[in-house]
């Protein structure tokens, strides 16, 4: 077998559990930034805020939204890209935001 196509599997399989680390809920949270505001402050008609959100109410929503008991057209899509501990880290995030 070739040395490159060794090391480049080699390289393949130590990234994995990298890959496969949650990412941090500051981080996740950013995606929600375009509809929800920075930090989850916008408060609008359309949008809810996330600041301030109790950490249940966030992971109940997500959890609802990905098994589709919750309807709406873009947040199926959202939470399908994210884990539970993803939601958890998430809403630790909006939880510590104050809403101004």
């Amino acid at each position: 077998m070739n040395i490159n196509k060794i090391l480049l599997s080699s390289l393949f399989v130590l990234a994995l559990p990298v890959m496969a680390e949650p990412m941090p809920g500051e981080m996740a949270a950013q995606t929600c930034a375009a509809c929800h505001g920075t930090q989850g402050k916008l408060v609008n008609e359309a949008f809810p805020a996330l600041a301030g959100m109790p950490k249940a109410q966030f992971v109940q929503a997500m959890t609802d939204f990905k098994s589709g008991k919750r309807a709406s057209t873009l947040m199926i899509k959202v939470a399908e890209g994210f884990t539970p501990e993803e939601y958890e880290a998430m809403a630790d995030y909006f939880a510590a935001q104050k809403l101004d």
